[in-house]
């Protein structure tokens, strides 16, 4: 993977012990993750990489065992503070990696934490 922002692009889907058997993909392309989950209804979350905050990886036994684990993944995003990205292959070298990109992008946009957190209390605020 690229450390440039402008080419950063990364692709993984869920597991269940680990097979792709979970309909639940995952992508970073440019300056957003994506999360799609669902077949006959599919559902796409989408998070500007600017907006995460912190970023967590952790490992059960059966991760373990399976050679996965989850990312954990909180942001100022007003409607989904917390993805899971779950059955992800290499999970901490992942998280690393998402927060890296986040740190990349804020410094691209000139974005600081206290801006962040005061745009998602805004938007907060409009949705109640």
């Amino acid at each position: 993977m690229n450390n440039n922002t402008d080419s950063l692009h990364w692709k993984d889907r869920a597991r269940f012990w680990g097979l792709p058997i979970v309909f639940e993909w995952y992508e970073i392309l440019h300056d957003k993750l994506e999360v799609r989950r669902g077949v006959l209804f599919q559902q796409t979350d989408m998070l500007p990489l600017y907006r995460i905050v912190d970023v967590k990886a952790e490992k059960s036994l059966i991760d373990m065992i399976c050679g996965t684990g989850k990312v954990l993944i909180f942001s100022v995003d007003a409607t989904d503070p917390r993805q899971i990205l779950k059955g992800i292959r290499a999970p901490q070298e992942t998280a690393e990696m998402i927060l890296d990109a986040a740190e990349q992008m804020k410094s691209t946009l000139g974005v600081r934490g206290s801006e962040m957190y005061g745009a998602a209390f805004a938007e907060s605020r409009m949705h109640h």
